[in-house]
């Protein structure tokens, strides 16, 4: 079993995906691995929050995957506190065309920074 497909049963298993939304996404992770886009397949989607300039958190998952979870669901399994609502199109953009560099910059109502970056 490839392990984005155990990714995706995990995030079933932990409650974050219903039934209908994991099989779209094997769908997706199939498909996907039908098609070879290398630069898509060698990058990984970083996200950081930093809190008074030191990194609190340094997250980062294969592009290809977060491409699945985004086409499956329309978001992202990634909650940030302190914002409530987020217009992710430029995100989605990013992602569906493999633009490296950094996506998405901003602040938290809690006062953190938080980047995302394909690279």
């Amino acid at each position: 079993m490839s392990e984005d497909i155990k990714r995706i049963l995990k995030l079933l298993e932990d409650g974050k995906i219903n039934s209908d939304q994991a099989s779209d996404l094997i769908d997706a992770v199939k498909e996907e691995k039908a098609v070879t886009h290398t630069s898509i397949n060698d990058k990984n989607l970083k996200i950081n929050v930093l809190k008074e300039g030191k990194k609190k958190v340094n997250f980062s998952i294969p592009l290809r995957f977060a491409k699945a979870i985004m086409k499956a669901t329309g978001k992202l399994p990634v909650k940030v506190h302190g914002v409530k609502e987020m217009d992710l199109t430029v995100l989605k953009q990013a992602i569906e065309s493999g633009t490296g560099g950094k996506v998405l910059d901003f602040n938290t109502d809690e006062g953190h920074f938080v980047e995302m970056i394909i690279e």
